[in-house]
């Protein structure tokens, strides 16, 4: 500011948003939508590795030489976890004893992770859940202790990870 501007003088820098297009979705033009789907017919289509990176649609990894041996989720809730978990961070096979962090989680993906447990399994979990129980057999243990032994809840694979809709008991 320059000497005898007043406070309404000052420039001030601002982050403006473009109008979205009529008809686009927040995915289509944040570009984490197939390209068929966030293009219109006839239009140019390049998908965006970024988004891909972030939020990938399956797993595309496989699974890291970790110090564990692989042990397969047992009942509905590791299953339930192990499909968010491998969603996230794109590893095809996450075993209950697999450390969260040693498969590159990172406290944003962990709040993801916590945002669809809610959701899946309709139990909130504090943020620090995975600090403190950083492997699936560790967070089952809490999930099932959050939930008091109710039956599991039905929810839509869609709604847990965030893909395709495919309904069934989690």
């Amino acid at each position: 500011a320059k000497a005898g501007m007043t406070w309404q003088q000052v420039p001030c820098p601002c982050i403006t948003a473009r109008a979205p297009a009529v008809g686009r979705s927040l995915a289509a033009i944040l570009g984490t939508e197939e390209s068929s789907k966030a293009e219109p017919s006839g239009a140019a289509s390049e998908k965006n590795p970024k988004s891909e990176i972030q939020n990938p649609k399956s797993p595309e990894h496989a699974r890291p030489d970790l110090g564990t041996d692989y042990v397969a989720p047992a009942d509905e809730v590791e299953i339930a976890l192990a499909a968010i978990w491998q969603e996230l961070l794109g590893i095809e096979r996450i075993g209950t004893r697999d450390n969260f962090f040693d498969l590159n989680g990172d406290s944003l993906l962990a709040a993801q992770v916590t945002a669809r447990v809610h959701t899946a399994l309709q139990v909130k979990l504090p943020l620090s859940v995975l600090f403190d129980a950083p492997t699936i057999a560790e967070l089952a243990v809490r999930v099932r202790k959050e939930r008091g032994g109710r039956p599991a809840a039905v929810a839509t694979t869609a709604t847990a990870t965030g893909g395709e809709s495919e309904e069934g008991e989690i």
